[in-house]
């Protein structure tokens, strides 16, 4: 069984994989998600934190909070966030590939 530190950072990284792609497929119809890409980006994480990495996608998930002026961003955030507290209580994650699942 691998360790907890490992196991937050497979999970870490499989959740921000999955904002990332979501933002790379869906940024060419909805022009706000680039700009949204341009802020996370610019997110440190923070190694003084007790768990920088649940830090860091917490303070993702409240930057996509503050941004949800529209219906697509309020849908990302909801579903990031569903699998930041996941995270948090060690629970499973979204069986989702994006975050974002609309009808064309």
């Amino acid at each position: 069984m691998r360790p907890k530190s490992v196991e937050t950072i497979a999970r870490y990284i499989h959740i921000a994989g999955k904002l990332q792609r979501t933002i790379i497929v869906n940024q060419g119809k909805f022009p706000e998600l680039q700009h949204l890409q341009d802020k996370i980006i610019n997110i440190p994480i923070d190694r003084t934190q007790p768990n920088p990495f649940l830090n860091h996608l917490e303070k993702i998930c409240q930057l996509l909070k503050d941004n949800s002026h529209t219906y697509i961003v309020r849908h990302l955030h909801y579903n990031f966030n569903k699998d930041v507290e996941a995270l948090a209580e060690d629970r499973e994650l979204l069986d989702l590939n994006y975050y974002l699942n609309y009808i064309e």
